[in-house]
C-alpha cells in the first residue's frame, strides 16, 4: 500500500536539450560526434543518444535526463554538479551549462524561485521538491 512507501533523500533531475540558451532556446539540431555520460552510486541517465546519431528539428529537443539521488539535498547538489561537469556531447550545441547554472549554483545559494528562460517558472517548495 502507499503507507507502506517510505521516502528517503533528496533527488534532482536536469533536462538536457539540442538547444541555445542564449537564442531564446532555440532548438540546435546536430550530429552527436561524440558523447560522455557520467555514471556512478545515485546517479541516472536517460537517453537514446549515441555517438554518430542526428538529432533532428522536427521532434522535440531534449536529448538526455540526468537524474541524481543523494542522502541529503547539499550531497544531491554536488552529485549533480559533478555529473554535469563530466557530461560531454561534442557536435551539438546543448544547454548544459546553463542547467548546471540554475540547477547547482541557484540552489546552492538557497534561492526557491528562478526563471528559466521564455515562460518557464521554477518554484522549490518549502520541502524541496519542485513545482
Amino acid at each position: 500500500t502507499q503507507e507502506e512507501i517510505r521516502l528517503t533523500g533528496h533527488s534532482i533531475e536536469c533536462r538536457i536539450n539540442a538547444e541555445d540558451p542564449a537564442s531564446d532556446f532555440a532548438p540546435r539540431p546536430g550530429k552527436a560526434e561524440f558523447l560522455y555520460f557520467p555514471g556512478g552510486p545515485g546517479v541516472r541517465i536517460d537517453t537514446c543518444m549515441y555517438t554518430g546519431c542526428e538529432i533532428s528539428p522536427y521532434y522535440d529537443s531534449m536529448v538526455a535526463k540526468i537524474i541524481v539521488h543523494a542522502p541529503t539535498r547539499l550531497d544531491a547538489i554536488r552529485r549533480m554538479r559533478r555529473a554535469l561537469e563530466e557530461l560531454t556531447i561534442d557536435g551539438l550545441q546543448t544547454g548544459e551549462e546553463y542547467v548546471f547554472e540554475v540547477s547547482c549554483r541557484t540552489l546552492l545559494k538557497g534561492e526557491t524561485e528562478w526563471q528559466t528562460g521564455g515562460s518557464v517558472q521554477i518554484r522549490l517548495g518549502a520541502d524541496g521538491t519542485l513545482s
